[in-house]
């Protein structure tokens, strides 16, 4: 996958890859938006993470709901 990922910022792919890593752990057989988000709430050392905090979401909450689904 790392070639294909070559013009994302180091950022992006380790987004990307995270979210790879929690559809498997999910047990999903394909990788969705709710993946990216997922792995996107793992990092608590960012704006967007920061702030959707404030609306509650985070990663603990987050994961929780995709377990329900």
């Amino acid at each position: 996958m790392s070639n294909k990922l070559k013009n994302f910022t180091d950022k992006a792919t380790e987004a990307l890859n995270l979210s790879v890593e929690a559809a498997r752990q999910l047990g999903h057989g394909y990788v969705g938006t709710e993946h990216l988000l997922l792995a996107i709430l793992k990092n608590t050392n960012n704006n967007i993470t920061k702030k959707l905090s404030t609306y509650k979401l985070n990663y603990q909450n987050f994961k929780e709901q995709l377990i329900e689904i």
